[in-house]
């Protein structure tokens, strides 16, 4: 390609700023390749959000289950656990989920309120407790969720 040439102009823009430009019918560039990426992200972020809400337990129901005996569970690491817990929390860590549930609630009928930093560990732990036969598991979510049910 000599030095110069049309496809040379339209990849340094590219190169600066990571765009992919095409040269249009009537002239000038055509974005409209990015702004289809975009919407689409947008439209998976949007999902992914609804779906990680779709398998919380409510705060009116996780405030009752607590009153009712109910344990919170927190399933983010010692350290993170150590850093900053809720009162009458339980620390089981995902990476210790398996031995660390059935020492601490060899009930599997005993309701367990999960939660972790911000919901994506806890429903992780909750998804694990339900195949080991654990019946009453539910995902509050983060850490913060925890503290609005814990507080009032």
């Amino acid at each position: 390609m000599p030095c110069g040439s049309a496809g040379q102009a339209a990849a340094l823009p590219a190169l600066l700023y990571g765009h992919n430009f095409e040269w249009g019918r009537r002239g000038g560039y055509n974005m409209s390749m990015n702004w289809n990426m975009l919407l689409w992200f947008g439209v998976i972020l949007v999902a992914f959000l609804l779906l990680k809400r779709i398998g919380l337990i409510s705060l009116q129901k996780a405030r009752a289950h607590l009153n009712s005996g109910a344990t919170l569970v927190d399933v983010r690491s010692t350290a993170e656990f150590k850093a900053q817990r809720l009162p009458g929390a339980v620390n089981v860590p995902l990476n210790d989920l398996n031995a660390g549930v059935r020492r601490h609630f060899p009930d599997k009928n005993k309701v367990l309120l999960l939660h972790c930093h911000s919901g994506t560990r806890s429903a992780m732990a909750c998804r694990a407790l339900k195949q080991m036969g654990y019946t009453k598991v539910f995902n509050v979510g983060s850490l913060a969720r925890a503290q609005r049910i814990v507080n009032q």
